[in-house]
């Protein structure tokens, strides 16, 4: 599965809220080009009729053998072969002591064998599935064997997830940052629309919509009000969009099992082979898995 090309989160509203900000350009997936496969089509039927003009006229017009026919088109496919297209350099892995901050929400124990550390928009519909589908379950399976850490890659609405971010990281000073997510991921679109003017044109300054998830889960509100109106962890939000950047990061959910990139929402089935490998290499028997894996995972 790819990242961030959900159709079911809203467009984009019709207002800069990049925030501007000088030599940091706003990731897009990559978009495949038709283009290179149109000319090399035309450049095929080009050198088969040159092919089959110059064995009729060669010959004076006598008719040509179907075994020379065939071997002559053969010929020229090969030679017009196109030249196979590099593939996108892989991200590389990253030492864990630089993925890991102090600030940084994290859930499981520190001595874990395994740590993943996750990328992620608030805005980010693929991460959101993750979040709903596949998040809980990976954790009940290995619960003390792994820790997870967050960091935040606002990239989508930018500014609109720059505030969810600092939001979440003030919350996060009172304990209750996984339940505060948990309920951001399932009303993207309710929190996009509430961050907004009525119009959809400008961010609402007055916007309480954070601030009444953060009431849900019981934050201490006037803790959390003093915190986000003095922009306290602006500058960490600011450092892990950075660091992404530094990495290559260009779509969201990105992880790092070990320091090892995984990109996208993907299957539960394939963090538990990475998970399980890494468990392996160091000594460590990992769970056995249920029969039916798309069961713990929710999918259908």
């Amino acid at each position: 599965m790819q990242p961030n090309q959900n159709p079911n989160v809203p467009p984009a509203p019709p207002v800069d809220l990049a925030g501007g900000r000088p030599g940091i350009p706003n990731p897009v997936p990559p978009q495949p080009s038709t283009t290179p496969a149109l000319l090399m089509t035309a450049a095929i039927f080009f050198g088969l009729g040159f092919v089959l003009a110059m064995l009729i006229f060669g010959t004076g017009g006598d008719s040509v053998s179907d075994q020379d026919l065939q071997a002559a088109v053969d010929t020229r496919l090969t030679e017009i072969a196109p030249t196979p297209m590099p593939t996108a350099t892989p991200l590389p892995s990253q030492p864990m002591e630089v993925l890991l901050t102090d600030y940084s929400p994290t859930l499981g124990p520190s001595d874990a064998p395994v740590k993943i550390v996750e990328f992620s928009d608030y805005l980010c519909p693929y991460c959101g599935r993750f979040h709903e589908q596949t998040f809980k379950p990976l954790i009940e399976h290995y619960g003390n064997l792994v820790q997870v850490a967050y960091r935040e890659y606002p990239v989508i609405g930018t500014q609109l997830t720059e505030k969810i971010a600092l939001s979440a990281l003030c919350i996060n000073e009172q304990g209750k940052y996984w339940d505060y997510i948990d309920l951001l991921w399932p009303n993207q679109t309710s929190i996009r629309s509430g961050l907004l003017t009525s119009d959809g044109t400008a961010i609402n300054e007055d916007s309480t919509v954070l601030a009444d998830y953060a009431e849900v889960v019981g934050a201490d509100m006037d803790a959390y009000t003093t915190c986000v109106a003095d922009g306290r962890y602006n500058d960490e939000v600011q450092a892990d969009l950075q660091t992404g950047y530094s990495f290559g990061i260009n779509g969201t959910p990105t992880f790092y099992i070990n320091g090892k990139p995984l990109i996208g929402a993907q299957p539960i089935e394939v963090f538990m082979d990475v998970i399980d490998a890494e468990l392996v290499a160091q000594g460590v028997t990992p769970p056995d898995r249920p029969s039916n894996e798309s069961t713990i995972s929710g999918a259908s």
